[in-house]
Formats: C-alpha cells, structure tokens, sequence
C-alpha cells in the first residue's frame, strides 16, 4: 500500500514538473534551389507533411548558391551561406529537424518524426510581435524568451526574416518551381544571435526588440518571422515560434498606400 502510494505520488510529480514547462514547437530548416532538379521533386513531396503539422514547428527554407540561378539567393547570399556552413550541408535539398537530418527529405519531414521532435517540454518560452512602424518601410520585431526549466549548454537566441510564399509567374531559375514557401530574408541582428545568459533562474524573462528595414522584399504583407533558440556547441534546438506581420492591427493608411509605400524596396 505505502509502495504504491509513493508510486503515484512520484508519477503525480513527474507530470506536475512537465505541464509546468513549455510545450515544444520543432524547427525545420530546409535547404533548397530554384535551379536544383531534385529540389522540384522533393519540394512537393515535404509540403503537405509541413502543412498538416503546421501548428507544431516552425519553417526556414534557406535558397542555396547552387547548382544553378537562384535570384532568391542573391538577396542574401552571406547570410544564407552561414546556414549551410553551420551544418555542413554540401547537396540540395537537405532538411534538418531540430538540426538532425536524417537522409533525403522524405526520410527527415515525416509526421512521426515531426511528433517526435514535439514530446519531450522545452526549457524556454517564445513571445514573438512583429509591428509595422510608421514610416511602413519598417517592422519592429519584439521577442520576450523566459526560461521555463533546465538545460544544459550556452543558448542562442536567432530570429529570422522571412517571406512565407513568393510567386512568381515564370520559374526564376531551371528547375521549374514557381512557388516558393517560408523563403529566408535576414537574421536580427545577424546570423550569429543574441546570448541568453542573463536567463540564469527558472522564471526569468527578458525582452529583445529588433527593427527590419525592408529590404529586396517581394511583398511586404508575406513577412514573417522565426526565432529559435540553439546551443552552437551542439546545435540542439531548444525552442521555435513564429508570427506574421498582423497588417490589420497596423497603425495608418489601407493596404493599398502602404504597398505603393513599400515600393522599390
């Protein structure tokens, strides 16, 4: 009887401890090109796992150097260069799942996977804001990390740019793709992050705030932005989340006049 009831007091605890930290939402980086053959047919194939598992990660799709033409790419090859360094990726595509790839695409971007990638609670939470400022040739990016239990590691906060679909009426390089989806733009304040070390007790908090000129955009109503968390001494990811740019609630003029505002950007 004592055994049994110290048995259910400690499953008791054990669940108490993991709904008090933060549920877990995966990142997926995806490496790919506009004139890479393989790119098209794996591209299509990924898609609807990503869609159907939208609530839980978040997307990055980094449009490589090569093989070919990628006009996406000259955007920001630098920073984009830096991805593909970071995890060593030498052929498109390649996906990474909280920094693992697991072979081609398909193998990497499953629903299992995906789950998995999920179960285990994350020491962090994200608190992600984007705002278009007055001047509506800039966003403001606000992300507030708490730390929601322990971890290992020296963390790194990245927040990502993106564009969530570029379209284009004629594919821009050889391989055929037209559409091209979570489309990487810029890292704030660059690639290489913000530490979190202030974050040294459960509880802690700290806001960033991050301003993004609009810069080589496609359509500014596309933005979007990722923040993670990653310790670059592992590449474990501890956190993800993502927002839209919420044009409804910006301050000034209809769409329309901000969109002939953001021209030539």
């Amino acid at each position: 009887m004592i055994r049994n009831l110290l048995t259910t007091c400690f499953l008791l605890l054990f669940v108490a401890i993991l709904w008090a930290q933060t549920p877990r939402k995966a990142l997926v980086e995806h490496f790919t090109q506009a004139s890479c053959p393989p790119c098209a047919y794996y591209n299509p194939l990924i898609k609807p796992v990503l869609d159907r598992n939208d609530n839980k990660l978040c997307r990055i799709s980094y449009q490589v150097s090569w093989p070919g033409f990628d006009p996406m790419n000259k955007d920001n090859p630098g920073e984009v260069q830096t991805r593909v360094s970071y995890y060593g990726v030498t052929g498109v595509p390649d996906s990474y799942l909280n920094a693992v790839s697991s072979g081609p695409p398909t193998t990497t971007i499953t629903d299992e996977a995906i789950r998995n990638a999920t179960l285990i609670p994350a020491p962090f939470s994200i608190a992600l804001e984007n705002t278009l400022l007055g001047d509506y040739r800039s966003m403001e990016v606000r992300v507030t990390v708490a730390r929601t239990g322990d971890f290992t590691g020296t963390p790194n906060l990245r927040v990502a740019v993106l564009e969530r679909i570029i379209e284009w009426s004629t594919p821009p390089g050889s391989n055929g793709e037209t559409e091209f989806h979570h489309v990487f733009k810029k890292f704030l304040p660059n690639a290489t992050g913000t530490k979190l070390s202030e974050l040294a007790s459960n509880g802690d908090s700290k806001t960033f705030v991050f301003v993004f000129p609009f810069d080589k955009l496609y359509d500014f109503r596309n933005l979007e932005t990722v923040a993670f968390i990653q310790d670059d001494a592992t590449h474990q990811v501890h956190q993800a989340e993502n927002a839209y740019l919420n044009i409804a609630q910006s301050p000034g003029p209809d769409v329309a006049l901000m969109q002939l505002s953001a021209a030539g950007t």
